[in-house]
């Protein structure tokens, strides 16, 4: 069993600089994140304590920065005496894991940044 304390951070692309092939402005971005955040159930704005590890979310809204995934494995077995070769095991599933689900996110902010942009006032009309 984990504990609470362990989580993992995902540092998300939420500036132009990190979608050179799409012509977007910071609205565009932020739009579409505001729509991936409803898709998300709205985690992606105030993260997910569920699950085995509490997710966060940082919107990297300026350039020069990683996208990338970092896993805190502090509180790993809650209390229980865990060997170093199952606590091993275990973060190598959860970085794999990790990985794939930021990639995952990745894309679909780039799905959501590519979606036509809804005007919901003309409901479509234009």
């Amino acid at each position: 069993m984990t504990s609470a304390s362990m989580k993992v951070t995902f540092y998300l692309p939420a500036h132009s600089s990190y979608f050179p092939d799409i012509d977007c402005t910071q609205d565009d971005i932020e739009s579409a994140l505001v729509r991936y955040d409803g898709f998300m159930g709205g985690k992606l704005f105030n993260g997910d304590a569920e699950g085995l590890m509490k997710h966060e979310y940082v919107l990297l809204r300026k350039s020069g920065k990683s996208i990338q995934v970092v896993f805190h494995s502090t509180g790993m077995g809650d209390g229980e005496d865990v060997s170093a070769e199952e606590k091993s095991f275990a973060i190598a599933q959860f970085r794999r894991s990790s990985d794939e689900e930021l990639r995952t996110h990745v894309q679909n902010i780039r799905e959501h940044l590519k979606m036509p942009q809804l005007d919901l006032g003309s409901a479509g009309l234009d």
